[in-house]
């Protein structure tokens, strides 16, 4: 399962900078601010993948104190996960209020074993004048399959007991943790992007008969990156070289030109995001479906740059 979770994970990260946030379309369906951009969702994709060694490399002992270790070091990676886990909901737009999770068992069972053992081994009841309400310790038995830990609670008249948690009982809730929430921002993925399709079927179908300003326009509102890896098309550029198109037949190519990569993109892009939808390998685009097939221009004695 850990090789397809962290598939999940790469193609998350690779939608999120490749697929959403050079669009502003898309933009609007997750939870954007500029210092987010991608950064800082790599950043969150390489913790989750630093610390997956730690959860899932079980490891023999040498004494208590190793062993002290390496049970702290398990549960609180598996608490760090569960934390970057919500923000990545939270970026996506969907629900990491704690308390949702508070009834997912896969969720609340090792968030709660890492907070009595780590979080509050000493806890203290707020609303009753701090009443002393448990206390907590890891066992000296050392078992590197189970964290053995003993638990003093007043509702036991504070009696010890011992309570033994498998090591991958642990894991492999955890595991299933990660697979469902990576599984529902793939699906939220897929609806945004299945939206931009759409949005970009339409630019394909009347690229051939929108005005000119229309259509950048258009561009500007649904796939802007067009201006930056279209160079010398910037905007502005492309704007001026069509007012000048009557004036010199070099214009009138340029504008050809750009029309020709702006339907070779469209095309790129949504096979780009349907590839990603339908879990494929990347669609090349058939260049028997361009409008506007204007190849080889480059070595037309008419095509004069500015």
């Amino acid at each position: 399962m850990i090789y397809e979770i962290e598939q999940k994970l790469n193609k998350i990260t690779y939608a999120w900078n490749s697929l959403i946030i050079p669009y502003q379309f898309c933009r609007k369906e997750i939870k954007y601010e500029e210092q987010e951009l991608t950064n800082y969702i790599v950043g969150i994709s390489g913790y989750l993948h630093d610390t997956f060694e730690i959860i899932l490399e079980t490891r023999k002992c040498n004494g208590f104190v190793e062993m002290f270790s390496n049970h702290i070091s398990f549960l609180q990676a598996i608490f760090i996960q569960q934390e970057l886990v919500l923000e990545l909901l939270g970026l996506f737009n969907l629900d990491n209020k704690r308390k949702s999770f508070e009834n997912v068992e896969n969720y609340s069972l090792n968030r709660n074993l890492r907070n009595e053992l780590i979080g509050h081994p000493i806890s203290r009841d707020k609303d009753k004048n701090k009443e002393l309400t448990s206390v907590t310790m890891i066992s000296y038995e050392q078992k590197y399959d189970a964290v053995d830990y003993l638990r003093y609670h007043r509702k036991k008249c504070f009696n010890g007991e011992i309570i033994t948690a498998s090591i991958s009982e642990i894991r492999n809730r955890h595991l299933e943790f990660l697979n469902d929430n990576f599984d529902k921002i793939i699906n939220k993925t897929n609806e945004i992007l299945q939206q931009h399709v759409e949005v970009l079927d339409v630019l394909l179908a009347n690229l051939s008969t929108y005005d000119f300003q229309k259509l950048l326009i258009e561009l500007s509102n649904y796939f802007e990156p067009i201006y930056s890896y279209t160079n010398p098309f910037e905007l502005e550029i492309i704007t001026e070289i069509y007012s000048k198109k009557s004036e010199h037949l070099r214009y009138s190519n340029m504008i050809d030109n750009f029309l020709h990569k702006v339907n070779f993109s469209l095309i790129e892009g949504k096979n780009n995001a349907i590839s990603f939808i339908k879990k494929s390998e990347y669609l090349p685009v058939n260049t028997n479906e361009l409008v506007f097939n204007y190849n080889d221009l480059v070595h037309d004695k008419n095509y004069i740059a500015i």
